[in-house]
């Protein structure tokens, strides 16, 4: 499909380049898989990619084979190799703040 491989071509520019959840090369090979689904399959795929793309969501590429929940970046939770992880808490204004929590010693 044009549109499906517009969008994945979009995955090669900036700023989409830089993240690295999002895989060209993996979304490239997805294209026959893509071209065999119902078109209502095809919409809802084209759907998740947009929205990959349009904000700094996770998409869903389960029906084409890839990743359920690409795009999202997952943080480690190692933090021994630090001295200290302080947390703070602001309000929304920003005019209140309460003592930063160390999240090593909690």
């Amino acid at each position: 499909s044009a549109v499906f491989d517009t969008l994945v071509e979009k995955i090669k520019t900036k700023p989409y380049i830089n993240r690295p959840a999002i895989n060209y090369d993996d979304m490239h090979r997805k294209e026959k898989e893509f071209n065999e689904l119902p078109i209502e399959d095809q919409c809802t795929v084209l759907s998740e990619l947009l929205q990959l793309l349009a904000k700094s969501l996770q998409a869903n590429f389960s029906l084409i084979g890839g990743k359920k929940s690409m795009g999202s970046f997952k943080i480690s939770k190692k933090m021994s190799g630090h001295k200290n992880v302080l947390l703070h808490n602001y309000s929304i204004t920003g005019l209140f703040e309460q003592r930063p929590v160390d999240m090593l010693k909690i």
